[in-house]
């Protein structure tokens, strides 16, 4: 057995990703530019700017897709979708307790 080095990773991948000003591609469990940092109050989170559109989100864990989580924190669950009338930075907020993704849009 290796080391999992993507243990603890969680990334917000979807459809967007493509079209963001990250180096990614759609629904890539192991981009750097999807990636949210454990916040003070032990949820996970990150901002990023994504053009204007109609898009679906995930949280996957760890790296990969045996772990992952969609609406209403459902394991395997539906993919969350998100529209945004206007390009926009998106501050995703990810609550390991509950595995509810969350998400304002500036």
């Amino acid at each position: 057995a290796g080391v999992n080095r993507d243990g603890g990773r969680v990334n917000i991948t979807g459809s967007w990703e493509a079209v963001a000003e990250i180096d990614g591609n759609e629904w890539a469990p192991r981009c750097a530019g999807s990636e949210l940092s454990e916040a003070e109050d032990g949820t996970y989170t990150g901002t990023v700017s994504i053009p204007a559109g109609e898009y679906e989100v995930k949280v996957a864990l760890d790296g990969g897709w045996e772990t992952n989580y969609g609406v209403d924190g459902a394991q395997d669950g539906d993919n969350y979708p998100l529209v945004l009338e206007a390009d926009s930075t998106v501050t995703f907020v990810y609550d390991p307790e509950t595995h509810l993704l969350t998400w304002t849009a500036e």
